[in-house]
């Protein structure tokens, strides 16, 4: 075998050797790698919630090489399950919703609800009324034989405040039922409203209202005293004897009844079929009214546009200034001149109201003796007990009263009812005061005097009894005493005296017997003492004061007076109800009461308060003010300027004109007054002073017109008329020899000149003046003749009656006062009157004055 060789080589390869050396420890080390898993089921809260609880992953203590491979993170297991997860979260949301709910109620409360607002329910009126006790009691003196009506009324009511008695007392018996009478109307749209204002009106006064048939009221008794509301537009042919009856408004109020008729003028009836029929003027004359010109209405009354008045033979009266009453016996018939619809422009309230106040009201009895009392409820809105109501005196033995009872509540809501009573004289007999103020006698205690009365005992039967003197106040006896201290006749008058110890108001006293019989009434007021300032004077510490009981000055005994509570005195005031107080010590500055005590009543009186004013000159100031005026008005008087006296030449513009003196004879003066007449072709027409100015200028003098001034010729005009050659009236002058030629008055030419100047000025034809016998002209207004008449006396008028006969005539008057003169004449009963009257009422006659004729052809033309 051959020996081995240095590097011996295999088979051609050849073998190369790398070493690689690692170090574990410093290039690789244990890391916990976690990676997040969501649930894609689970709820935001719940991923939220494992996210707290896993943390987060922490990073590698050594970052991985360039190139080396990053070992993926493995997660780590789930501590909480998901369903553990969706538990605690539904928790959470109910804790959360709760914990809002609780600080919702904490912080949200509205605390304690308020109380609902008190609801205040006035209750509802109830009351009752009664006339305990009503008549007439003696007023005045036994000769004058006047009286009172008085009414004792015990009242209850509940839920008022105050309750108004009013009573009136009239000397014809009073309808106490209204009814309103259905027929055929015209003009009376607005009727079912004008009958439910009227019904609810009325009723709420306790005053019925019902309808009625024509035939319901012709079976009426004629006494039956009711109130019958026509509201038919024109009047019924059943009221005016067109029905073929003889029954006529006339016949239906002779008894008592009242017929209230609204509707337009009664120149026609008005049928159940509802035909008009005419009425002639003889048939008013038999229904005894006239028809006259509209007047307006007045008193708030809302009657518009009166289409009538009328008045009659009987007494008549105007009521609200366009509504005409006229009597007929006990009964009146009420006339309201215009349709419900017209009248009161379709507001049927309005008229029901209105008619409800006329029927209210009984204007078209005579002036009724009345009274008012208003009572006011107590705290409970309650009233019970006794009033007295008295009228006032009035000569009539027999009243008929209407009380009226208005019961308001808190709310002002009303109710009311009327209460009727016939009073008379309980007995023959009578009591009077005869001291005094009749029937106002104040208490002895303050007067110190007794009352006179006087007892008339008129009994049919003579006997001797003990006669008591009683005193009524409310119902209630206040005062007893004996008129004698024996018997009395009962046939004879008694004189005697009483101590006036009675409450203050109306007292009802009457004469009776033991028993109880009543032998005469009489009354007494107690008045009310009242005391005012009358006189204050601080500066001389004198205060006078004024005494009255119902307004006329008395004297009062014994009035305990103080100042500010000091100072007392007790004085009396005199007969002219002086009262003077005189303190020791003077009141100082401010404000003082002074206090009076009259038996008991005391009075406080407080005065403006005592200023003391200095006088001006006492001011430092104005003491300054004048020293420094005196100063400088003396500087000024040293220091002023001397005057300069000026001198000035007035020099006129033209010298005076020169006049010379004219003497001109009577009858060229005269003369004038035809030759003007002649220039116009007038005969007899007298002057006016300007035209006979222009006429001297046809007067020359050395060849140069005459002027004369307006003083200088009224001189001579006033010359000439007192020598009687010149007459002068309505401002025209004429010669005194045109009278006794044209036989009439220089008024009556007057007139006429005036009157053919209103024809020239205004284009009217017109015939010469006393061309004809049958009137003093013919005029021509748009082609009518009129026969014109100038009024100088009754002749005129009968002249105008002629020719009425022919066609229209004019009556013409100088002046306003000779108009109304006239026209009121036509009121009399006379027969030619009465023509005249209807024949003015057709437009057949028109009447008017000069002055206003101009407008009478302008409205005609």
């Amino acid at each position: 075998m051959a020996p081995s060789q240095k590097n011996p080589k295999f088979f051609g390869f050849r073998i190369s050797r790398k070493v690689y050396n690692f170090d574990v420890r410093s290039y690789f080390s244990h890391v916990r790698g976690y990676k997040q898993i969501k649930n894609a089921n689970a709820s935001p809260l719940e991923n939220m919630l494992a996210s707290f609880r896993h943390g987060k992953s922490k990073a590698a203590a050594a970052a991985p090489g360039k190139n080396q491979p990053r070992v993926p993170a493995k997660p780590a297991p789930s501590l909480l399950s998901n369903k553990f997860v969706r538990i605690l979260g539904i928790a959470f949301l109910i804790a959360v919703m709760l914990l809002g709910a609780l600080a919702y109620v904490l912080f949200n409360s509205p605390g304690t609800p308020p109380a609902p607002p008190k609801v205040q329910v006035t209750p509802d009126l109830v009351f009752s009324s009664q006339m305990q006790e009503y008549g007439l009691a003696s007023f005045g003196t036994d000769v004058e034989k006047k009286s009172v009506a008085y009414a004792m009324l015990h009242l209850t009511a509940s839920g008022i405040s105050n309750i108004t008695i009013t009573g009136d007392f009239y000397p014809i018996e009073i309808p106490r039922h209204v009814y309103v009478l259905r027929s055929f109307r015209v003009g009376a749209d607005s009727f079912r409203e004008f009958y439910a204002s009227l019904k609810s009106t009325l009723e709420a006064k306790g005053m019925p209202v019902d309808e009625i048939t024509l035939n319901q009221f012709k079976l009426l008794p004629k006494n039956s005293r009711a109130i019958i509301i026509v509201p038919s537009g024109k009047l019924p042919a059943a009221l005016a004897a067109r029905d073929g009856s003889s029954f006529d408004y006339v016949n239906a109020t002779q008894g008592g009844s009242v017929l209230i008729y609204i509707g337009l003028r009664p120149d026609k009836a008005l049928s159940e079929e509802g035909n008009l029929l005419s009425i002639a003027p003889e048939e008013l004359i038999k229904l005894k009214i006239t028809v006259a010109e509209p007047k307006a209405s007045t008193e708030g009354f809302g009657l518009k546009d009166a289409d009538y008045s009328v008045f009659g033979q009987n007494p008549t009266k105007t009521l609200y200034g366009s509504v005409s009453s006229i009597q007929y016996g006990a009964g009146f018939m009420i006339f309201v001149p215009q349709t419900i619809d017209s009248g009161w422009q379709k507001n049927g309230t309005a008229a029901g109201q209105d008619i409800a106040r006329l029927v209210d009201e009984v204007q078209w009895q005579s002036a009724p003796a009345s009274s008012e009392v208003t009572l006011q409820a107590n705290g409970s809105n309650e009233f019970s007990g006794t009033v007295t109501v008295l009228s006032q005196e009035f000569p009539t033995a027999t009243s008929y009263g209407k009380i009226s009872l208005t019961y308001t509540d808190a709310r002002n809501r009303t109710k009311g009812e009327v209460l009727y009573g016939t009073f008379t004289q309980p007995a023959a007999g009578g009591l009077f005061v005869t001291t005094g103020t009749p029937q106002s006698i104040l208490p002895t205690a303050l007067t110190g005097e007794f009352a006179s009365l006087k007892a008339v005992l008129a009994e049919k039967n003579e006997s001797y009894q003990d006669v008591y003197v009683v005193a009524f106040n409310n119902g209630q006896e206040v005062f007893r005493q004996k008129i004698s201290e024996g018997k009395v006749l009962t046939q004879a008058p008694t004189n005697f005296d009483i101590d006036v110890n009675m409450p203050k108001g109306p007292n009802i006293l009457k004469l009776m017997n033991s028993s109880g019989y009543i032998f005469g009434v009489g009354y007494l007021k107690v008045p009310d003492v009242q005391i005012a300032a009358s006189a204050i004077a601080y500066h001389v510490n004198t205060y006078i004061f004024l005494v009255t009981a119902d307004s006329r000055p008395v004297s009062v005994k014994n009035i305990v007076v103080n100042a500010d509570g000091e100072q007392e005195m007790t004085l009396s005031s005199d007969n002219d109800g002086k009262l003077t107080y005189k303190p020791a010590k003077q009141l100082g500055e401010g404000s003082h009461e002074f206090n009076f005590d009259i038996s008991g009543m005391k009075l406080t009186i407080t005065p403006a308060p005592y200023t003391v004013v200095k006088a001006v000159y006492e001011n430092p100031l104005v003491i300054f003010m004048g020293m420094l005026a005196v100063v400088i008005f003396g500087a000024a008087g040293l220091l002023r300027r001397p005057e300069v006296e000026s001198f000035g030449l007035d020099v006129p513009d033209f010298p005076p004109l020169s006049k010379i003196k004219v003497s001109v004879s009577h009858n060229q003066v005269l003369s004038l007054f035809d030759q003007i007449n002649k220039e116009y072709r007038w005969a007899e027409v007298p002057l006016k002073l300007s035209e006979l100015k222009k006429g001297f200028n046809k007067l020359s003098y050395q060849g140069k017109p005459i002027l004369i001034g307006d003083y200088n010729l009224e001189r001579l005009l006033e010359q000439l008329e007192k020598e009687g050659y010149v007459s002068k009236d309505l401002d025209y002058y004429g010669l005194k020899q045109w009278e006794r030629d044209s036989k009439k008055t220089m008024r009556m030419l007057a007139l006429q000149r005036q009157l053919r100047d209103v024809f020239i000025n205004n284009v009217v034809r017109f015939t010469k003046f006393n061309e004809t016998e049958e009137c003093d002209s013919l005029i021509t207004i748009d082609n009518e003749n009129y026969y014109l008449h100038i009024f100088d006396g009754m002749a005129a008028a009968s002249k105008a009656l002629a020719t009425l006969q022919k066609g229209r005539t004019l009556l013409i008057f100088s002046n306003d006062a000779e108009y109304e003169k006239f026209t009121n004449s036509l009121n009399s009963t006379s027969r030619s009157f009465i023509l005249l009257r209807m024949f003015a009422d057709d437009g057949m006659l028109i009447m008017t004055t000069v002055n206003n004729l101009p407008k009478l052809i302008k409205k005609r033309k």
